[in-house]
């Protein structure tokens, strides 16, 4: 449906915004779309609705969260991917969810090469590994004194997947 991938898009750009913005992406915003999504899925499918959102609010949440246990991921992204994915399959919203990883990857990659940090940026990762196995503990994965190129505004490969859905690039248009 139109209405789906256009309604996404909007969220993921309204995100991004914020995000540049302050640096982090209102809850109260993340609230209201939320509360949006599982008015259009019960409008769709009744009482069922429920379930799909529940189904797209665990799917990010479950695959993301140790990422941000280790510091990798910021909230906010995952809880942006819990308002996106109840209006997409499963596959779909697991494609999103790679799109976006894959695109913030090419992302990091581009400014790793532009600021000419890209081979200590994977020995810092490959240390960070191998000490993280060493000691058997969580530590965050941002180094104090380092300058914070790892740091980037991750609504914006957010924003990148969601307009190869709304574009049809990957999956049709959701499970809507």
């Amino acid at each position: 449906m139109l209405f789906c991938g256009l309604y996404l898009c909007i969220v993921a750009f309204t995100a991004v915004i914020m995000d540049l913005k302050s640096g982090r992406v209102d809850n109260r915003f993340l609230f209201c779309c939320l509360f949006a999504d599982l008015a259009f899925l019960l409008s769709r499918f009744g009482c069922e609705g429920f379930l799909h959102l529940t189904r797209g609010v665990l799917l990010p949440f479950l695959l993301l969260f140790p990422l941000f246990l280790f510091h990798m991921l910021g909230a906010g992204d995952i809880k942006l991917f819990c308002v996106i994915c109840p209006l997409l399959s499963v596959g779909d919203g697991l494609r999103c969810i790679f799109y976006a990883f894959f695109s913030g990857a090419l992302i990091s990659l581009g400014i790793m090469l532009g600021k000419h940090c890209l081979i200590s940026r994977f020995r810092y990762l490959f240390r960070y590994l191998k000490e993280s196995g060493e000691e058997k503990r969580r530590k965050p994965y941002r180094a104090g004194g380092m300058e914070r190129m790892e740091n980037f505004h991750f609504t914006i490969p957010v924003l990148v997947s969601v307009l190869l859905y709304a574009a049809a690039l990957y999956g049709k248009i959701g499970l809507l």
